[in-house]
């Protein structure tokens, strides 16, 4: 973190560029913050297949909060009694719900925190990122290693990569494909064409 890095070994960007092209992207910051806000409390979990439920149930959350919804794929529980339905303790892999209560949405697992002013967006994504990366890790307990979890966690992983990785990847693509054309038309020399009007060479 804090360093110049090359992104698709094409071009060198610093994490102020990447700040100053996200500064206004409020959503964004603000659901990375309350991601890894969320996750962190995950790293507590003892209980292997709590802490997959658990994350399996987070990331539905985040998905509804913060992604691109589509709600007919949101399974919704309008029960008062959550727990006569759905069981984050069970043995086995939960179908992951979003609970109504009295119409309104109430996340289980997600913090929606007040967000603090001008936060700092590659800080935000570093330390979430840090924060995945050691959940990472438990899915290697042997608590978790018969098939049935082992699907879970796989069906997990999809669901990270695209709501996590591919939204990260896809800013910082798009940001160097911007910052090269950039570089390319200041660099190139202008032709004349056959109107007398000047052209960028690419």
């Amino acid at each position: 973190f804090g360093q110049s890095s090359f992104w698709l070994n094409s071009i060198s960007v610093a994490p102020e560029t990447i700040n100053v092209e996200m500064q206004n992207d409020d959503r964004k910051i603000g659901g990375w913050f309350c991601l890894g806000t969320s996750l962190s409390k995950l790293l507590d979990i003892d209980n292997t297949t709590v802490f997959v439920n658990t994350f399996i149930q987070l990331m539905e959350e985040f998905s509804y909060r913060f992604g691109n919804r589509m709600h007919a794929s949101f399974s919704y529980f309008r029960a008062k009694n959550l727990q006569e339905k759905f069981d984050i303790n069970s043995n086995t892999p939960i179908k992951p719900i979003i609970w109504k209560r009295a119409n309104k949405v109430v996340f289980q697992t997600l913090d929606t925190p007040r967000l603090p002013q001008q936060l700092n967006y590659c800080m935000v994504v570093y330390s979430m990122l840090s924060i995945l990366y050691l959940l990472y890790g438990k899915f290697l307990n042997a608590q978790v290693s018969t098939e049935v979890w082992r699907k879970a966690i796989e069906l997990l992983d999809d669901k990270i990569k695209d709501l996590v990785l591919k939204d990260l990847t896809d800013v910082l693509t798009k940001l160097t494909t911007d910052l090269m054309e950039k570089q390319i038309n200041e660099i190139m020399p202008k032709n004349e064409n056959n109107n007398g009007t000047s052209q960028n060479v690419v």
